[in-house]
């Protein structure tokens, strides 16, 4: 048991005490997530804009810095989804892609990782709002129509799996975790912003049918992930070793 006393000094009693892992001011979220293909060692990185959900309170999303200022709240439990007002990530293998915690650490410190959301949930999630903050900033985009959806391990079918789509029907993302030709599509920055990139085309022109803007579209997905990665390889290391291709 941690406790903070105040002390009169010039008495040496002690006039008040409290429990600091009883009083956390703020919490941080962080997680790891593949950095590029799919074979990447993954990294350690702060998670921007999931949703807290606690009880007794309104909820709340964590910051661009995956910061949660609590403003004198004391939770007693906490579920974090990778969740917000523009996209929310889901699992086709599971239904409830959250993290739940009944006790936080001292140091306010929270993973994604054991008993949370997957490493392709958080690879999907991640990518996504780190490429809606560069549009934002560099280009003031942010129209939508609605809540973007992601799925992750799309489909049982083999080749739903072995792809990646944008489907404007029902606004979202689908991406299955390869079969033949692909890796997991799920961890692979790239094509997570490739297919982000037609739902951005989605929202500006709508659907245009015919070949030429059907290419049109493709190469802007492609120059997107380019713009957001700096680095005109795209999705170097997704394709299995036995198609030959890089």
């Amino acid at each position: 048991l941690n406790l903070v006393f105040w002390i009169d000094e010039l008495t040496g009693d002690p006039i008040g005490a409290f429990q600091p892992s009883g009083h956390i001011d703020s919490l941080q979220l962080q997680g790891t997530i593949v950095p590029n293909s799919p074979d990447d060692q993954t990294i350690l990185t702060p998670f921007p804009y999931a949703t807290a959900l606690m009880e007794g309170a309104e909820p709340r999303n964590f910051d661009k810095a995956g910061r949660l200022e609590l403003l004198g709240l004391n939770p007693s439990k906490i579920k974090i989804k990778l969740e917000n007002s523009h996209l929310v990530v889901v699992n086709h293998e599971r239904s409830d892609s959250s993290k739940t915690l009944e006790t936080f650490p001292e140091s306010g410190e929270i993973s994604l990782d054991q008993d949370g959301p997957s490493l392709e949930e958080r690879t999907i999630s991640y990518w996504l709002m780190h490429t809606k903050d560069l549009l934002k900033a560099r280009f003031n985009w942010d129209r939508e129509s609605s809540q973007l959806v992601a799925i992750a391990r799309f489909s049982e079918d083999v080749e739903s799996m072995d792809n990646a789509f944008f489907m404007p029907l029902t606004y979202s993302l689908a991406f299955g975790v390869g079969k033949r030709f692909l890796k997991n599509t799920s961890l692979s920055r790239d094509i997570i912003i490739h297919e982000f990139g037609h739902s951005v085309v989605y929202e500006k022109f709508g659907m245009i049918g015919g070949y030429e803007f059907s290419e049109m579209t493709e190469a802007m997905s492609d120059y997107l992930a380019d713009t957001v990665t700096a680095d005109p390889l795209i999705s170097e290391g997704a394709m299995h070793p036995r198609t030959g291709m890089p």
